[in-house]
């Protein structure tokens, strides 16, 4: 596992990914760094959101599959969808 740190809040990539990303970025990295950008910004958007509203985030991991925000779970079911609408309306 890489971990690096953004806005005080740990990224966790496999190593899978990192292979991935550098194998892309060899081969088109305007659009590589592009999809990136999206990626983190989708899940910046959940995670500014749940802060917003009082939640703490534990970090963002990422694998080639996909990625998630790993937070405290909502307590009420309208904060829930907040958050989860936050990273679509973000792309």
């Amino acid at each position: 596992m890489v971990t690096v740190t953004l806005f005080r809040i740990p990224i966790v990539m496999h190593w899978t990914f990192v292979c991935f990303f550098l194998c892309l970025l060899f081969l088109n990295p305007i659009l590589t760094l592009l999809l990136y950008s999206f990626l983190m910004m989708h899940e910046y958007a959940h995670i500014f959101v749940a802060k917003f509203l009082g939640y703490e985030t534990l970090q963002i991991e990422i694998s080639p599959l996909g990625a998630a925000a790993v937070m405290q779970v909502p307590n009420a079911g309208s904060d829930m969808l907040k958050i989860a609408l936050a990273g679509p309306i973000s792309n």
